[in-house]
This record gives structure tokens, C-alpha cells and sequence, in this order.
């Protein structure tokens, strides 16, 4: 069976894989990739300035075959946040 390099990255730097996962088809090469990038996003949530999560895989001759990505955004609402210094501190008779 061949085996895939799964280089991991982000906006910042990319991680190249140098061992390899052995893969039997195109599916788990997919399913493995996709797996990497949810493993990672639950384990190290992203940074200030991070939006994007992505995984190259390349074959054993150095071809990228397959590229995966996992986008994160967030968007405040136009509500009244309380702050713990604003929060109200109970009174002492």
C-alpha cells in the first residue's frame, strides 16, 4: 500500500511530515486528512490571528494529491458585554 506525507499548517508556518501514513485508497487519504485538522483544532485551539487550518498530502514521489482545509471565524454581536470589573460586587451590611 502507498504510503502520504501529511504536511499541516496554518497562516504562520506548516509542519512537513517526514514518516508518512500508509493508506489504502483515495478515501482514506481524505478521511485522514480531515481527521488530522479536527484532531488539531480540538486539542489547540487557535490563535489570535489564526483562521485556517489546512493539510497537503503528497505521494511518495512528492506530488501533492489532495489538500484539505478548515476554516474557524467568529463574529461579535452588537450586545453589552459585562466585563468582571463592571460586574456588581455584593454589598456588606
Amino acid at each position: 500500500m502507498p504510503r502520504y506525507f501529511f504536511d499541516v499548517g496554518d497562516e504562520r508556518s506548516t509542519d512537513h511530515d517526514a514518516e508518512g501514513t500508509i493508506c489504502a485508497d483515495e478515501q482514506a487519504v481524505s478521511t485522514t486528512a480531515k481527521r488530522i485538522l479536527t484532531d488539531i483544532a480540538a486539542d489547540e485551539p487557535l490563535q489570535a490571528g489564526q483562521t485556517k487550518l489546512f493539510a497537503t498530502v503528497r505521494d511518495e514521489a512528492g506530488r501533492v494529491v489532495y489538500t484539505a482545509a478548515l476554516n474557524i471565524t467568529g463574529s461579535w454581536l452588537q450586545v453589552p458585554m459585562i466585563t468582571p470589573s463592571a460586574q456588581l460586587e455584593p454589598e456588606i451590611a
